[in-house]
């Protein structure tokens, strides 16, 4: 259990904040060929190390409800297994790809990695 706010946040502004600013994608479990589609708050082009050496490379970081219908529950997050239908820029064709890594679950929210 979180705090009062996490708490209210996660039951009424995070469901508003991805309807408000959120695209819809398709959520893949386990690579399965049936989709769940939901909304997600897409942020692309963000640089993330790949190497101790300093390289990056650009992935997207991805906002959904963390819930089993609606979003995607923390619970049933599959990194490297599940991947999301999205599109890689805006307005373009949706792309298939792998779910990196799951970033966190907060205030009702889920953050992962997607490259």
């Amino acid at each position: 259990m979180g705090t009062r706010h996490a708490v209210r946040f996660s039951r009424t502004s995070a469901p508003l904040l991805v309807r408000e600013h959120g695209e819809p994608i398709a959520y893949f479990s386990s690579g399965s060929l049936a989709a769940r589609c939901i909304d997600a708050i897409v942020e692309r082009d963000v640089e993330v190390p790949i190497g101790s050496d300093g390289q990056t490379a650009l992935a997207m970081i991805v906002r959904v409800l963390n819930d089993c219908i609606l979003g995607i529950s923390s619970t049933e997050i599959n990194d490297g297994r599940d991947e999301v239908s999205l599109p890689l820029k805006v307005g373009g064709p949706a792309v298939r790809r792998v779910i990196s890594r799951r970033i966190d679950d907060a205030n009702g929210m889920v953050r992962f990695l997607v490259r």
